[in-house]
């Protein structure tokens, strides 16, 4: 049930962040949608307040921040499911673009989303998640700019927590270590899977849980 400010789910146009956008929504969470896509934003639903932004651009992401605290105040939580996932070329066959494009995409991003949110946040207890993957620290061949970038993001956040802002906002990780699945869905390999319901519950444990302020990092494995 809804306490205090919104969530806002940066990302929410991505098949993670989409999800947890309407999970969170069943569970009577006064939910926020952010993401680039219009299309996509709208068909997470009518009940679902939605702002289109290039989390890239600081301009936009900084004005889009100010427009939900004055439409929907504070909000208590923000999670940010940025970025993507690839398998391609190995490191010496990477073009610049690609490399370049990657940083923007999965790194830039969340740089932008921190900067911008984490100073807007309120409440008793308010918290910073965001989501990173295996690639973060594992050598995952054919994804040299995903792997870096991941492992950048993990610094980002160990570095807002230790300055002023981790003061005042708890900033965590949920490291997914793991392919997520749609419940009932079959995965073709015989490997560990986590379902995006139990996404959302260990990611509301991390929003409601005041006592894992020195908690920076949790795994799904």
């Amino acid at each position: 049930m809804a306490e205090n400010g919104p969530i806002v789910v940066v990302g929410a146009t991505g098949f993670l962040g989409s999800r947890l956008v309407r999970l969170l929504a069943d569970r009577e969470e006064h939910v926020v949608g952010v993401g680039r896509d219009t299309e996509r934003l709208a068909a997470l639903g009518d009940d679902i307040r939605t702002y289109q932004v290039d989390m890239a651009d600081p301009h936009q992401a900084a004005m889009t921040v100010d427009t939900i605290v004055t439409d929907v105040g504070p909000p208590r939580a923000v999670i940010a499911a940025l970025g993507g996932w690839y398998v391609e070329d190995e490191t010496v066959d990477v073009t610049i673009e690609r490399w370049e494009g990657t940083l923007r995409a999965n790194l830039t991003t969340h740089f932008v989303s921190a900067k911008s949110f984490a100073p807007a946040l309120g409440g008793a207890d308010p918290a910073y998640i965001a989501l990173n993957g295996i690639a973060s620290h594992y050598p995952c061949v054919g994804s040299v700019a995903v792997s870096a970038a991941g492992a950048a993001q993990r610094m980002l956040i160990d570095v807002l927590a230790a300055e002023t802002i981790g003061r005042a906002v708890r900033f965590h990780e949920l490291v997914i270590n793991t392919p997520v699945l749609e419940p009932g869905d079959v995965h073709d390999k015989d490997e560990a899977t986590h379902t995006t319901h139990q996404v959302c519950d260990t990611v509301m444990q991390m929003v409601n849980s005041p006592a894992m302020r020195e908690t920076r990092r949790v795994e799904l494995n």
